[in-house]
Parts: C-alpha cells; structure tokens; sequence
C-alpha cells in the first residue's frame, strides 16, 4: 500500500488486489457483503460516525437517473454530480468530496461521465445481446422484482442476474452508467457511490435470503476468475466454492469464511435492510 495514502484508499487497493478472487466469481457476493461491513465499522470506530449504513435504491430514479438526490453539490453533504467535460477528464468538482485526491491507481480527483448506453462500450471482452439497452432498464422495480423471485433455491442464477455481465444486470449497468472511477472494475470504490450501490445490491440478495427457506443458506459456484471462457463460467470456474471458503480480505480484518457472510443476522453483521 501507499504509505501516503489515506484509511480510506486502503480500501480501494484492497478491492483491486483482490479483484480476481472476488469477481466473476462465487465469492462476489458475500465477499461485498464483508467489505461494505468493514467498511462501515471504520467510519464507526475511526470516524466516530453513528448512523446506519445507507443504500442507492436507483429503482426510484429510472424515470430521471441524472436529477437523483444521491448527484448532490451541497459541500457539506452532497456526493457530487456528474463530471464535466471541459478538460476531458470528467472531475467531480463539486459534493464534499470535490476536491479529494485518490491515491489509486496514481493520485488524481474522482470522475464519473454518465452514459445511457453502457452496455455498448466493450469494456468486456465479449458481447452483449441488447448493446442498446438503456442504463435504466435493469433498475426498474419489475426488472428487480423478477431477480428477487426467480432463482428459487439456485444462487448461481440469482448471483448471475445481479452481477453476471452478460445477463446485463444492475451491478454493471451502475458501473457502466457512471463511468470514470466507477467504471472501472479495479479501483471503482474511489467513488463514494460504490458503497451506497453496493449496499442496495446487498440488500437485493438479502430480501431474496429470505423470501424462500429455500434461498437462506443456497451458494454455489467457483473459486477461479475465467473471463476468457466467461460463458461457460460467469460465477466462476472449478475448484467449487462451498461454506468454508475463504474471503480475500487482505489484512484489512482477520480471515473470514462464506459461512460468515450468510446471514445478516449472525453476530458477525447484525443488520437489516429497511425498504
């Protein structure tokens, strides 16, 4: 890590140097899960912040994503609005994090460049069936309803529709939608809306848990990152990841097991998502 770097960015490398253990693969999910509570633990124990840990309910913007409340200026509170163009790098500029520097991957200043059309950038080294779909689509409250009913019993599907690049779910399209940092898979927590996004993506998987006894404790997938045979692996390539399989957490806590992450309830996270 960068010894100049602040708690904050350590975050951020440790969500690039475990990319490949924790994405495109079974571990995406609960390893999110314990990352998002880590991180509000060090704003409770290093910050002295009190609140609860807040989420992006986007399906409540679809019908005018750029106007949500989470693109606010105020300089006290506000999480910054889209970068600008005028010198091509698209800095948020504005928010109370408008002139924070990011250490990562080289220090600069967040930026977002908002795209309706994300899925048409080939960012991933394969197609999309529908290139055009607009960044919203995946965000509409039928389109998460379907996600939360379906997958009875199978967490591959469930976890495919969320994350999975080709299915074009919710996860990417956020990402693809706001561009600059959180564009990009490795250093996308510079952005402070990875944290909110992510918490609503966790809060997906939560009310699914608990929609059907048969979603409670269901997992499956692999432990191996295969982009190059991503149609046949999109939740990840043999070895198979089972309960005892070990999240990437890289110092930041003492290991931490999937079982670990299968309840928000359990004592190692004692939460509830309130909708």
């Amino acid at each position: 890590m960068n010894a100049s770097s602040s708690y904050f960015d350590d975050f951020v490398y440790v969500h690039i140097d475990s990319n490949v253990k924790d994405h495109f693969t079974a571990l995406f999910l609960p390893w999110h899960r314990w990352f998002l509570n880590t991180f509000h633990t060090a704003l409770k124990d290093k910050c002295a912040y009190s609140g609860v840990m807040p989420y992006w309910n986007w399906s409540l913007d679809v019908r005018n994503i750029t106007n949500s409340p989470v693109f606010d200026s105020d300089p006290e509170s506000g999480f910054g609005t889209f970068g600008s163009s005028a010198d091509e790098k698209w800095e948020v500029k504005d928010g109370a994090f408008g002139t924070t520097i990011r250490a990562y991957p080289a220090p600069h200043v967040v930026s977002r460049k908002f795209n309706p059309h994300p899925f048409d950038n080939h960012v991933f080294p394969f197609g999309f069936k529908a290139p055009e779909m607009h960044a919203t689509q995946p965000f509409a409250p039928e389109a998460l309803e379907n996600i939360v009913e379906g997958s009875v019993g199978n967490f591959t599907d469930f976890a495919y529709k969320i994350d999975g690049v080709t299915a074009q779910g919710p996860h990417n399209a956020a990402h693809l939608m706001m561009g600059g940092d959180m564009g990009n898979l490795l250093w996308s927590p510079n952005d402070p809306l990875f944290y909110l996004h992510h918490a609503h993506l966790d809060c997906i998987w939560e009310k699914w848990q608990e929609l059907r006894p048969e979603n409670a404790m269901a997992f499956g997938g692999g432990l191996t990152q295969d982009v190059d045979n991503y149609h046949l692996y999109p939740v990840g390539a043999p070895p198979a990841a089972n309960f005892s399989s070990v999240l990437p957490t890289e110092g930041l806590t003492s290991p931490i097991r999937v079982a670990d992450m299968m309840s928000t309830k359990t004592r190692n996270l004692c939460y509830k998502c309130v909708w």
